[in-house]
């Protein structure tokens, strides 16, 4: 669907028809708000084929690429879409991904993708690649993301290791973008919790190695937007597994989830409560 955005901003960002692809609600959720706020018409697909599907019917000027997404994946998508008209063959797509390897780069940039912007995204990185792209299309924006840990007031109070489960940094950016919104979608990430551990052992178990790459990968992107980096990097390891189709180690794996998982909750749950008391 088309989202009309209400703020104001120069005229080479507010003309900009972008397309956002991306499985993950709450990647959605931040990305448009960031969007909004930056005056930008955007849509939304839920997944490769929606995306070549909506490309096929309106001309976007920008297209930020989930790359593992179930059904067709990012690089896929990217690939069908330069194939659609003269104008898809050099519009700019921007892949939107964590992972970041120099064989994952190279294969983005084999398929047609023009950048890529680092999950978790924040708001300044989204906004120089959007202004980049609307004026040049060849401006280098890249910059390292800081990942240094900025620890609230209010949890000053608890343990050094309780500390080290989250980078707080990665919180404070999702926090301030999505204000009231960020105490909603964590509650609905810690209640999911124990479904999630216990389809994931299904698939283990079960050497269901495509359902553990779709779980793993879900639980790897949701997992960042709340500074869990430690879960979010096990999920890929469980996903890596799934997607190999080797699940040997993936026992070993999803134990180590879990008790990271564990800790990691303990400390947001009390975030949680503080973010419902308005502190």
């Amino acid at each position: 669907m088309m989202v009309d955005a209400t703020s104001t901003n120069p005229d080479q960002i507010h003309d900009i028809k972008l397309l956002v692809v991306e499985d993950n609600p709450v990647m959605v959720s931040i990305l448009g708000r960031v969007l909004k706020k930056m005056d930008i018409r955007f849509a939304v697909a839920g997944n490769g084929k929606e995306a070549v599907e909506a490309c096929q019917e309106k001309p976007f000027s920008l297209i930020l690429m989930d790359i593992n997404m179930p059904g067709m994946g990012g690089v896929e998508a990217t690939q069908h879409i330069r194939k659609l008209s003269a104008h898809y063959s050099e519009a700019p797509i921007v892949a939107v991904t964590a992972n970041l390897s120099s064989e994952d780069l190279a294969e983005y940039k084999n398929a047609g993708m023009t950048d890529y912007v680092k999950k978790p995204v924040n708001q300044v990185d989204l906004h120089r690649v959007i202004e980049a792209y609307a004026s040049t299309l060849h401006a280098d924006h890249e910059a390292p993301y800081a990942t240094s840990k900025i620890v609230p007031p209010e949890l000053q109070e608890v343990s050094d290791d309780e500390l080290d489960a989250l980078n707080w940094e990665v919180l404070r950016e999702y926090g301030a973008i999505m204000k009231g919104d960020i105490a909603k979608l964590l509650e609905g990430y810690l209640k999911a919790g124990p479904e999630m551990m216990n389809a994931l052992a299904e698939a283990v178990y079960g050497k269901d190695g495509k359902r553990l790459e779709h779980l793993a990968h879900k639980l790897k992107s949701t997992s960042i937007v709340f500074g869990a980096e430690s879960v979010s990097a096990i999920a890929a390891q469980l996903e890596a597994c799934g997607k190999s189709g080797k699940m040997d180690g993936a026992s070993a794996l999803h134990t180590e989830l879990h008790i990271c998982f564990e800790r990691t909750n303990h400390v947001l749950k009390k975030r949680l409560t503080l973010m419902k008391m308005g502190m």
